[in-house]
């Protein structure tokens, strides 16, 4: 007992010695003190200054962008705007805004604000149907679809769970509303806009297309990594397919029949013949590829690959590859554009639209867009395309460019071995390397002073 309290006496009067032969100041305390303040000070800068030099980047591409840029207006809408979709009679354009629950509708013509109209619970991206000009626009959380006639809505559909982005059979006017957690597809009637039938199908269901050579539709599951082929006439499975991790996205292509697949988690996309209904390719592609786009002249496919910045482009006439194209940052989707035979590829976090050859996909040039521009809805009408965007929120329009309108070139990552991108300013690298000397002349202070001391 008495030992122990001798031992606790000492250890006490121990650390206030050691407390205070630290306050005593020394010329190698000073300096450790020294570094570690300049330390802290490069990492001030690497963390603030470096975004901040990205982001001077962006605006310095944005003002040297062409006086004769192709964007023609921003207009802004309610929040989260999600695809638009045009009423080519009128030449109005539709856009769901997410999280505001209502509609915004612009004119085509001037691209001002028409209406305003409320709507279900996070509102998706709607389908029109030209035989009856309505707009089905699906209500994500509130399971219904509202129907829109110019700018009232005229009918609620309810629906089974969780209903997303329909599409309208062109030939019966049929509205074909996916239930991504009811495993099934609702089937409504354009004429009484009730539900007349429900094909089931995997789970996650999302957005079909229809081919409307053979009259089936083609229904992707998320999560069960399958297509559902259905006939439009009977509202009954044909086959089921099974294709690779999250298809998302089948498109059509007239020139050969075929339809594409994209597999977000496998990385590649698969091939169904149309006359068939049979996989008939998998192509490799890079990683988290997004939904295809057909180019309905050439046949060829161009796959926006999210992850990797790059852009794969398949020949629809033998399924092979036939260029990879190093792109921007987080592409997705592009459009095509029948006026100029382009590809227009959204580098989203470039904030550039990229304009390549639809024939060979080089890049031709690029403009600038606002912060997150997704992917081009082209309108036929008046010849303009409409990208979504939260930043603003709302749409950026955009005509058809020529040679004046666009930069030289598109974003892309550096080639490895290249030089740095002038993104980064020269001064980053010094400042960088100086905090790590600095940290370790820091630590070597330490060690010596726990070492030998004052």
């Amino acid at each position: 007992m008495h030992s122990t309290r001798q031992t606790g006496s000492y250890g006490a009067v121990n650390i206030l010695g050691r407390m205070a032969k630290l306050a005593r100041p020394s010329p190698r305390r000073t300096a450790a003190v020294a570094c570690a303040a300049v330390v802290v000070v490069c990492l001030v800068l690497g963390v603030v200054l470096v975004p901040f030099s990205l982001t001077e980047a962006a605006v310095a591409r944005l003002t040297s962008d062409s006086a004769t840029s192709p964007v023609i207006a921003t207009v802004t809408t309610g929040s989260r705007p999600q695809s638009v979709a045009f009423d080519p009679d009128d030449g109005a354009v539709y856009v769901s805004n997410l999280g505001s629950n209502n509609m915004t509708v612009i004119s085509g013509v001037n691209n001002q604000i028409v209406a305003t109209i409320p709507l279900g619970t996070q509102p998706l991206t709607p389908a029109f149907d030209p035989s009856s000009g309505n707009m089905y626009v699906p209500n994500s959380f509130s399971n219904s679809v509202s129907v829109v006639l110019g700018t009232n809505v005229i009918a609620q559909i309810t629906t089974p769970n969780d209903p997303v982005t329909p599409v309208v059979d062109p030939l019966t006017g049929d509205v074909y509303v996916p239930q991504a957690f009811n495993f099934s597809l609702s089937v409504v009637s354009g004429t009484t806009n009730r539900i007349i039938a429900t094909i089931p199908a995997g789970f996650g269901v999302w957005t079909p297309v229809i081919d409307p050579r053979n009259g089936d539709i083609y229904i992707p599951s998320l999560d069960s990594s399958n297509i559902t082929v259905a006939s439009t006439a009977t509202q009954s499975v044909v086959t089921t397919l099974h294709v690779g991790k999250f298809p998302q996205g089948p498109a059509y292509d007239p020139v050969n029949g075929d339809v594409y697949v994209a597999n977000e988690d496998s990385n590649n996309v698969s091939v169904i013949s149309g006359a068939t209904n049979k996989i008939v390719a998998s192509i490799p592609v890079g990683y988290g590829p997004d939904p295809v786009l057909v180019d309905p002249v050439s046949g060829n496919v161009f796959v926006a690959n999210q992850y990797n910045s790059s852009l794969t482009v398949i020949s629809g006439a033998t399924n092979q590859v036939l260029e990879w194209v190093a792109v921007g940052a987080f592409p997705v989707t592009p459009a095509y554009d029948p006026l100029t035979d382009q590809v227009l590829l959204p580098e989203v976090n470039e904030s550039v639209i990229c304009a390549l050859s639809a024939s060979s996909g080089a890049p031709i040039g690029s403009f600038s867009v606002s912060q997150g521009a997704g992917t081009p809805e082209y309108d036929s009408q008046n010849q303009a395309f409409y990208s979504t965007t939260d930043s603003i929120p709302g749409v950026v329009v955009f005509g058809a460019n020529t040679a004046g309108d666009l930069n030289p070139g598109c974003p892309a990552p550096p080639a490895v071995g290249s030089t740095p991108s002038p993104a980064s300013p020269a001064w980053i690298g010094p400042v960088i390397v100086l905090g790590v000397l600095l940290t370790i002349v820091v630590l070597a202070v330490i060690l010596y002073e726990r070492r030998y001391g004052s």
